[in-house]
């Protein structure tokens, strides 16, 4: 017989539906309970925040044109060292070994700390994020995560192979582009917001100013067009995203949304230091994009 105590104030007792007892893999107890909590409507207010979510750091702007910059805690790049360390000690044990058990159970131990502190900080981040817009409707980008995490062939370029190696290690540790769109969209929906997720093609390679496209190497984290504009690369994909959900929204892609087109909307849409995307690119064609 299991008895435990159950926090008054955050799980009501009256709307629990099921209560689940499980033994994890690190031989750990854990109490799932599920319950029913009422949301409220999302209700179209008019304002708009757009997030570009970057493995390193998080990139937002709003109807207004404010930009917001938020920089990850990178727990995987501050355990990898430590982690390869140990699992290189390990590896010249013999398999079994009183030693190599010590040295595994370590390993378990120091990578269960990094997913913790990885999805502790993606917790507060979405929090943060969420309850600190105005808007009721958030838009972030949707990545093909997988497709991106694949393993490419050396590029022949040491700095731009280095870069790769990274961007595949640190996809894969995160896991942002799934997991924390999820928190943002179970956080968004319990106090009334929504998130739209719509494809980001050519959102970050397209100078938001003039719209001039060219490929951009992953270590480049400052766009420097030949228009003048110098961006931060992030900043210049959420600009590009908004116009292009706006325009989206102007062709009655959204149904949900029932706020009319207003000047804040397109004074966006008409500002020359961030509408090339629009003078460059054919929206509609790409309106099978959403995901919401």
């Amino acid at each position: 017989e299991i008895s435990f105590k159950i926090p008054k104030e955050h799980i009501p007792r009256e709307k629990i539906k099921q209560v689940e007892i499980f033994l994890d893999s690190h031989k750990r107890w854990f109490i799932s309970i599920t319950y029913e909590i009422e949301t409220p409507d999302h209700v179209d207010n008019g304002l708009y925040q757009v997030f570009d979510l970057g493995v390193s750091q998080t990139a937002g702007v709003n109807i207004h044109g404010k930009t917001v910059l938020f920089t990850h805690r990178r727990a995987d790049l501050y355990w990898k060292m430590k982690i390869e360390e140990v699992q290189g000690k390990r590896d010249h044990c013999k398999k079994g070994s009183h030693k190599w058990k010590w040295y595994d159970q370590k390993l378990k131990q120091m990578k269960r700390k990094q997913a913790n502190q990885l999805k502790d900080f993606q917790h507060w981040l979405s929090k943060q994020i969420v309850e600190n817009t105005k808007a009721n409707t958030i838009i972030i980008g949707d990545l093909n995560v997988k497709k991106m995490a694949k393993k490419k062939k050396g590029t022949g370029n040491a700095r731009k192979t280095k870069a790769q190696k990274t961007l595949n290690h640190s996809v894969h540790n995160t896991g942002f582009m799934s997991r924390f769109a999820e928190f943002l969209t179970y956080k968004s929906e319990k106090i009334g917001k929504r998130v739209i997720r719509i494809g980001e093609e050519k959102t970050t390679k397209t100078c938001c100013k003039c719209g001039e496209s060219s490929k951009r190497a992953l270590y480049e984290r400052v766009i420097t067009c030949d228009c003048g504009n110098q961006i931060n690369r992030d900043l210049n994909s959420s600009f590009n995203i908004m116009v292009k959900f706006l325009e989206m929204k102007k062709a009655g892609v959204f149904d949900f949304l029932l706020h009319q087109p207003s000047m804040t909307e397109e004074s966006f849409l008409l500002n020359n230091e961030w509408n090339g995307f629009l003078r460059q690119t054919d929206l509609l064609d790409l309106t099978i994009e959403v995901y919401s």
